[in-house]
């Protein structure tokens, strides 16, 4: 009889150590207010299976891969502009090389050239007296890029 005791103790450990729970009285996965184990989807933490591709294959794609690195932005410091004044129009690009050119349409509808330094362009141009107060825009294109900027005009 004295065997079955130690027996019979050795057996709950193991089973404690295999199961991660206590064969008497609740377990603590069970005392816990979180998901029990029975709610837990065992293949939760696995990524959808994909076509699976050699490591030496994605870097040679990688470094065929030009990067998309050219972009244009276009702002004009003061949003608001009287008859009669001027206004600055920032084009910074990237991608652009030095000499390239940059077409701005001004608020009056007439197109100007900008040339491009260090990645940027600058232009200064005159609102005419007699354009109608209200709302308007700067736009700007280079490389098959495109961006606008809004500059409200107000009476003199």
């Amino acid at each position: 009889m004295q065997i079955r005791k130690p027996l019979a103790v050795a057996g709950i450990l193991v089973a404690t150590l295999f199961t991660g729970t206590a064969l008497t009285g609740g377990a603590y996965a069970d005392s816990s207010p979180g998901p029990t184990a029975s709610k837990i989807d065992a293949d939760a933490h696995r990524l959808p299976a994909t076509e699976k591709t050699p490591v030496a294959e994605k870097k040679q794609d990688t470094l065929s891969r030009k990067p998309s690195a050219s972009w244009i932005d276009v702002t004009v410091p003061r949003e608001k502009v009287r008859q009669g004044d001027t206004y600055t129009v920032t084009v910074r690009c990237g991608g652009l090389k030095d000499g390239a050119t940059v077409q701005v349409t001004g608020i009056d509808g007439r197109r100007h050239t900008l040339t491009v330094k260090n990645g940027e362009a600058i232009g200064t141009f005159k609102v005419a007296r007699d354009l109608g107060p209200g709302p308007h825009k700067v736009s700007v294109t280079a490389g098959g890029l495109a961006d606008d900027a809004d500059v409200l005009v107000v009476k003199a």
